[in-house]
């Protein structure tokens, strides 16, 4: 009996008019069904500074930085990654340009989606629950006066796959566009570039928000 080996590890084989051939996508799925880096609890790595900042307060004077060096290893790990896959599967003549493409494109989706996204929404949902307890007058608790760290700390599940889907869905229609070369039009520009400035406004209005809350009686 002839063994048929799974079509889920065979290597994807992208025609190079195809606009996906270039996405950072083919390139984390051309080897395994799964994404290490993105599908499985690696991921978390990622969100390790969110952890820190949460325990800030616990945590020896080392505990803080070690966080964000955890965290940056992730991100570039990801990165070597995925820069090595699009180099393995360009042609010759192209490695250098498609490695430089994918990697900058992962860079930027790892930025986005595990250090300056996750870190500003943590604060604002910590500052919520921090301003509860203070208004209350509840702060005096042991208890209580941990509470705003739990609830930052069980929040972290719940917002990273939508962080991740959001983040996939601007840089497709504009970072992604103009590292590979796809913005065509002024149309394709504008939109493109009120994308990015949308996204990257993100935290900024995140922290200043959180920074209000503090300030209000919930």
């Amino acid at each position: 009996m002839i063994a048929l080996k799974p079509l889920s590890v065979v290597k994807p084989r992208v025609s190079r008019n195809t606009k996906l051939n270039k996405r950072f996508k083919i390139y984390s799925t051309a080897y395994k069904s799964v994404d290490p880096y993105r599908e499985t609890s690696l991921r978390y790595m990622g969100y390790a500074n969110e952890l820190g900042e949460a325990f800030t307060a616990y945590l020896p004077e080392w505990g803080l930085p070690a966080s964000y060096c955890v965290a940056a290893s992730y991100v570039m790990f990801d990165t070597l990654d995925k820069g090595q896959k699009a180099y393995e599967d360009a042609d010759e003549g192209e490695k250098f340009q498609d490695t430089l493409r994918i990697s900058t494109e992962t860079l930027t989706w790892q930025m986005l989606a595990s250090v300056f996204w996750p870190g500003s929404i943590i604060r604002v949902i910590v500052s919520m629950a921090a301003s509860i307890v203070s208004n209350k007058q509840l702060d005096d608790s042991q208890f209580f006066h941990f509470l705003p760290t739990l609830v930052g700390l069980a929040a972290i599940p719940l917002i990273v796959k939508p962080i991740d889907t959001t983040v996939d869905t601007i840089m497709e229609k504009s970072i992604s566009k103009v590292i590979n070369g796809e913005v065509k039009t002024p149309e394709d520009a504008s939109a493109a570039f009120m994308t990015t400035m949308g996204s990257l406004s993100v935290p900024p209005i995140m922290y200043s928000l959180a920074s209000v809350i503090k300030k209000l009686e919930i």
